[in-house]
């Protein structure tokens, strides 16, 4: 069984992927079979690892159906964002939503951009296009799914908006987004996607992805050389890079379609719970669900998920919970039970 590889599973009632992925037997397994194989062949195992890089790129390319040549591995979203926004133009006019990913909004303020900032709402989306025809925006930069909230942004208006201005520039965070659906980079209105791996990927730490498009490249006179020096740049973590192929490869093994599909089930079975428990997730009206539901915080609710050995998240003024493959009915009816005790 899936959850069978997940040992925590059986001491806590796991909601909290948003904020890290657990560690499966069989990635732990493989791991220790990679360092047994770089304390037996010593200088080799870097030598191997180094010709590897093509194959590395090849595996996570063929994951998000992106250009193998402007696709790359990177230790972290943090440094992956940077690498990009050094790419990027002095007074260059930046467009984000309030309240974005940390990482984000550093490694904005470290730099010399024009950034105009949105407040999330219902009309996001139109507060978006109004922005770029007043501000005369330049590059955009958002999560395809709110860490704090779980909105998830709509890729039907990014497309639109990508035909209205073909010039303007999409950067994407896809670290709560990657696991948990299909995505074809290649057919979105993205110009790079960043992602890490350690949450919904199940990889472990010290991983993550960035892809690029043409328009990208052009648009900042890059190259993929460029590029690909920066990245690569002293050295990487072979295991690390090693133990996202191995996840990848997981996902792709699996029944990875239906597990979307049951979870998207137990998402919106959750979400309906919620509602009629008068404890409605943020904006849940929205006709496109993530894996996350953030409800308003309650001292009450706080204290009874502590007590049940629920694990979940604090994120602004909400309880943030996250649901993935390993979850199942039984949980979320646990969940809801527990929930259910505030009236009690």
């Amino acid at each position: 069984m899936f959850r069978e590889d997940f040992p925590f599973l059986n001491s806590s009632l796991y909601f909290n992927t948003a904020y890290v992925g657990l560690m499966s037997k069989s990635l732990l397994n493989y791991r220790n079979k990679v360092e047994l194989k770089y304390l037996n062949t010593g200088d080799q195992f870097k030598i191997d690892a180094y010709n590897k890089i093509d194959l590395i790129q090849k595996s996570i390319s063929d994951f998000i159906s992106s250009k193998k040549n402007n696709t790359f591995f990177v230790p972290n979203f943090s440094i992956g964002i940077r690498i990009v926004l050094d790419r990027i133009w002095d007074e260059a006019k930046v467009l984000i939503i309030e309240g974005e990913y940390p990482s984000i909004i550093s490694a904005l303020e470290e730099r010399n951009f024009l950034v105009h900032k949105l407040n999330l709402s219902n009309k996001i989306e139109e507060l978006i296009y109004d922005s770029i025809k007043n501000n005369k925006i330049e590059v955009i930069i958002l999560s395809l799914v709110q860490y704090i909230t779980g909105y998830k942004i709509d890729f039907q208006f990014l497309n639109e908006l990508k035909n209205k201005f073909p010039d303007i520039i999409i950067i994407g965070d896809a670290s709560q987004y990657f696991g948990t659906d299909f995505f074809n980079f290649s057919d979105s209105p993205f110009d790079v996607i960043i992602s890490t791996g350690y949450k919904w990927v199940l990889a472990g730490f010290g991983n993550g992805f960035l892809a690029f498009s043409e328009n990208f490249i052009e648009r900042t006179k890059s190259s993929t050389e460029i590029i690909y020096d920066k990245v690569y740049v002293g050295h990487f973590d072979i295991l690390s890079a090693y133990s996202l192929l191995f996840s990848i490869k997981k996902l792709d093994e699996i029944d990875f379609k239906s597990l979307v599909k049951e979870n998207k089930r137990l998402i919106v079975n959750l979400k309906e719970e919620l509602i009629e428990m008068g404890l409605n997730p943020f904006l849940n009206k929205k006709r496109s669900d993530s894996s996350i539901l953030s409800i308003p915080y309650d001292k009450k609710i706080y204290k009874l998920l502590i007590k049940n050995k629920v694990s979940f998240s604090l994120r602004g003024e909400f309880i943030r919970f996250s649901i993935h493959f390993y979850n199942n009915q039984s949980d979320v009816e646990n969940l809801i039970s527990i929930l259910k005790e505030k009236n009690n």
